[in-house]
């Protein structure tokens, strides 16, 4: 199958596009929640009270890891409501690997 027929195929199917760009949105949310929660361990005196920064960025770190786990879960449910099944199959895996691939990109990057 070409790419172009492939593209196609999911394009015509309108749970698979709203699927794909929800979950980048997600995603795209999730990274920045994780960036501020680097920051802020990175920068924990940027608040008046000790220690708040790294509580700030323990408490962000804990919320994008619950958002990102529960954002994968709804994906697969809703990935198992795809018609096609080769479309199907090519969404859930790219719902299973893009979350860990993004949190461990920034996970792995150099601090601020």
């Amino acid at each position: 199958m070409t790419l172009f027929r492939f593209l196609t195929k999911m394009a015509s199917d309108d749970a698979s596009i709203k699927l794909a760009f929800d979950h980048v949105r997600n995603l795209g949310l999730c990274a920045v929640m994780l960036g501020v929660s680097q920051y802020l361990a990175a920068h924990p005196a940027l608040f008046s009270i000790p220690y708040s920064g790294y509580v700030f960025a323990a408490a962000a770190g804990v919320a994008t890891t619950a958002l990102v786990t529960m954002n994968a879960f709804h994906g697969l449910k809703r990935a198992s409501e795809i018609e096609h099944p080769f479309v199907r199959a090519v969404t859930m895996w790219s719902v299973n690997l893009m979350g860990p691939a993004v949190i461990f990109a920034i996970l792995t990057a150099r601090p601020f």
